[in-house]
């Protein structure tokens, strides 16, 4: 069965195709084979969509939407942000240090969400962060 895949996923790259048409195809031969037709691939695709009913991954597009509101209206983030960067940003790298340490406070403590933290954290410190970046010739110079 492997070798069936394979042998399909090499020839439809030869042939030209994208990437995602030769493992989609391979996916579908491998299903195919294993099942002995698309019969019994219902209950094959009523597990997997049993394993993502839990509530922790539907709650994640939730915790993208408030760290979106927060850092549009509510200016939570541009707030912690400021606050590490009185502690940290006088030091030697400090901006850099200021978001690891505002994306583990905000992870953390606000949103419970890695996806949040880096649209609420991110979105207000990269404009920062270009500003205050060196042009690459004088990194190495």
């Amino acid at each position: 069965m492997a070798t069936i895949m394979m042998i399909v996923m090499i020839g439809l790259l030869l042939l030209g195709f994208p990437m995602m048409i030769p493992l989609t195809t391979a996916a579908v031969i491998g299903f195919v084979m294993m099942f002995d037709g698309f019969g019994q691939m219902g209950t094959f695709i009523q597990q997997m969509m049993g394993g993502i009913r839990p509530a922790s991954l539907i709650a994640v597009p939730m915790f993208i939407l408030a760290a979106d509101i927060m850092t549009r209206g509510g200016q939570s983030a541009d707030r912690l942000i400021n606050m590490v960067m009185a502690f940290i940003g006088h030091i030697k790298g400090g901006l850099a240090i200021s978001t690891a340490t505002s994306c583990t406070l905000f992870g953390g403590a606000v949103s419970g969400s890695t996806q949040a933290t880096v649209v609420a954290v991110g979105s207000p410190l990269r404009p920062k962060m270009l500003k205050l970046a060196t042009p690459i010739r004088s990194r190495w110079l």
